[in-house]
């Protein structure tokens, strides 16, 4: 695979257009706010950021998460809390049929997209939905 040079890009082209996921308990607002820097060094020229929000709310984490504003997941591996931890193996993923219908609207509004960003369990949806894509 060769790398991108951005160099060789005219400014006829059109900026690369990247769907960004968040990570559990984030939201879509958070994830652009965490990536200021990122998107800053890149610049509007090379790359547009989109930022869904996933469907299901997240529970707080008591006293840890004050101040934490709408914190959402993708999925769940547990229908009763805790719904997530990232250690643990399951063999459903509770919600996701929810987000890929979510993710699913967002991409036909927005889209098409040249590319996936992902963080945590955003970068762990990415990889289902690329397997999804892959078998069909």
């Amino acid at each position: 695979m060769s790398e991108l040079d951005v160099s060789q890009m005219t400014s006829t082209e059109r900026p690369l257009k990247l769907l960004c996921l968040h990570g559990y308990r984030q939201n879509g607002s958070m994830f652009r706010e965490k990536t200021g820097a990122v998107r800053k060094l890149i610049g509007k020229k090379w790359a547009e950021f989109h930022f869904p929000t996933a469907p299901h709310p997240t529970p707080p984490l008591g006293e840890e998460s004050a101040g934490a504003v709408d914190g959402r997941g993708w999925y769940f591996c547990r229908v009763n809390p805790p719904f997530f931890k990232s250690t643990e193996w399951s063999p459903e993923a509770y919600g996701l049929e929810e987000s890929v219908d979510s993710l699913s609207a967002f991409v036909l509004a927005n889209g098409p997209f040249d590319g996936v960003l992902g963080f945590s369990q955003g970068a762990a949806l990415a990889a289902i939905l690329a397997g999804m894509q892959e078998n069909g």
